[in-house]
């Protein structure tokens, strides 16, 4: 653990999911869009993990892992038909910068993972496996991320793709811990995790008026 990270409570971190979850409920009520639906419900997922993987229920970390990470994994996978689904809706090319840049980052980060884990003093070989199926899913959300982002422009463009990296490399702090390579970020998740959360709340699409054409997609 970093020293200028002390570690947070786990009421805490139940509090700052709750929050999370009760915004995007809100601003689904609020604008009623096919985005806000998606994103209310992969955030209402996350938060299903973020009980589980904190051990609210006192399993222990690995009997709760297991739900805790299924949870997660649905969470991207809603995150990736949101924004592949609005790619094509709107007309965008799937197929741009974006796409190939968030293909490029995701194959990169994995190699090197795989090659850290191979060369840790304790190789995890099965974990591995798993942690690279489930990078596969979340490399399928960013490329998604990234390509939608980058045809929409806008603040998304930034904002967007800043987002579904941090959430990757807090899930990256801890696979590493999980892989034996190192364990001392693990701790600090917490600081960065509902930050990337919220980005994407909030910018999964603009707050516009009904009128506009970005609601033609409204959920009736």
């Amino acid at each position: 653990m970093i020293e200028a990270f002390p570690v947070l409570p786990q009421y805490s971190k139940w509090i700052m999911t709750a929050i999370l979850s009760i915004i995007s409920i809100i601003l689904f009520l609020v604008f009623r869009t096919y985005a806000r639906k998606k994103v209310m419900i992969a955030m209402l997922l996350s938060s299903l993990g973020d009980i589980f993987m904190t051990d609210a229920f006192g399993l222990g970390s690995t009997v709760s892992g297991i739900p805790g990470a299924a949870f997660f994994i649905a969470a991207h996978i809603v995150y990736a038909t949101c924004f592949t689904s609005l790619t094509k809706q709107y007309g965008y090319k799937y197929k741009n910068a974006g796409f190939y840049l968030g293909l490029v980052l995701t194959v990169i980060s994995a190699v090197i993972l795989f090659v850290f884990a191979c060369l840790s003093d304790d190789p995890q070989y099965g974990m591995l496996v798993l942690i690279l199926i489930y990078i596969a899913i979340i490399g399928w959300n960013i490329v998604s991320n990234f390509s939608y982002s980058f045809s929409d422009k806008g603040a998304r463009i930034i904002f967007l793709p800043f987002a579904i990296l941090l959430f990757y490399l807090t899930d990256i702090w801890i696979f590493l811990d999980m892989l034996n390579i190192y364990s001392g970020l693990h701790g600090i998740v917490w600081y960065f995790y509902p930050e990337a959360q919220l980005l994407l709340i909030l910018f999964c699409e603009s707050f516009k008026k009904k009128n506009e054409p970005e609601y033609r997609f409204a959920v009736r």
